[in-house]
């Protein structure tokens, strides 16, 4: 979370060490788990992909259901980010049938959570995009719902907090709520730089400078810095961490001749 990659490698190979070491199940198949999800967050996709399917063969084997949960929750979001929404939708949906999710950690329903709406904010800024009207109410009532859930866990998992008011944000923002959106940033940004949370930081920064440029300053909520300000430190960020998807991304959203129109919220 703190941007601190090779150090955090190190560790989950220390705790694979130890379960080799000790003939012991769970470390390796918890080093499978951690390793995707750093995979995933310096968005690594198709690794992370590959990551999570051979991991929940090593899980299975092990009967650790906790943990092909998370993985299955992992390898949704990255096919999500990947533009496989449908299929990600579907691995989510097999997922919430699971009775495991009523005795599962905080931190591994808050990784379903992400997922979920982070799949659900995709398909409601894709709808938005398209102007779909017809769809639009349905779709915004179920990435509200699923930030909500998400918001609510996070308050037990203090890593999960900048990503759950990132999408909360984004939610608000594309239902036409500018000034709530806005909180919910000031809120994320605030606990991340605390934290020290450069991760998910760096993102909430990009996606709060995009958002504010595409509209007026009118419609910008109550943020503290200008625009270009933000997109100036998530670059900074994304290059310090040699997040090279992020920089990708940036640069695209920043040079879109129709960003704007892309990206603004609904009337």
């Amino acid at each position: 979370e703190m941007g601190r990659l090779e150090f955090a490698y190190d560790l989950a190979e220390k705790l694979n060490r130890m379960g080799v070491e000790f003939d012991h199940s769970y470390p390796p198949a918890l080093h499978v788990y951690l390793h995707a999800k750093m995979l995933l967050k310096v968005r690594q996709l198709s690794e992370a992909v590959t990551e999570c399917e051979g991991g929940r063969a090593v899980a299975e084997a092990a009967s650790l259901d906790t943990v092909v949960f998370g993985l299955d929750a992992l390898r949704a979001r990255a096919l999500a980010y990947m533009g496989e929404l449908d299929a990600a939708d579907s691995l989510l949906k097999r997922v919430s049938g699971s009775n495991i999710r009523r005795r599962l950690p905080k931190s591994y329903v808050g990784d379903f959570l992400i997922s979920r709406c982070t799949v659900d904010v995709m398909q409601l800024e894709r709808v938005v995009a398209q102007r779909t009207t017809s769809m639009r109410s349905d779709v915004a009532r179920r990435a509200e719902r699923s930030a909500m859930r998400l918001l609510k866990n996070s308050a037990k998992v203090a890593s999960h907090v900048v990503e759950a008011e990132r999408l909360s944000g984004m939610v608000c923002w594309l239902t036409g709520r500018q000034h709530e959106a806005a909180r919910h940033w000031r809120t994320g940004i605030a606990v991340g730089e605390r934290l020290g949370a450069k991760l998910d930081l760096s993102r909430l920064y990009k996606e709060v400078g995009i958002r504010m440029r595409s509209v007026e300053a009118s419609q910008r909520g109550r943020m503290p810095k200008d625009p270009e300000e933000y997109l100036d430190l998530a670059r900074a960020m994304f290059e310090d961490m040699g997040l090279e998807w992020d920089l990708a991304e940036l640069a695209e959203d920043s040079g879109e001749s129709d960003a704007a129109r892309r990206l603004q919220p609904c009337e």
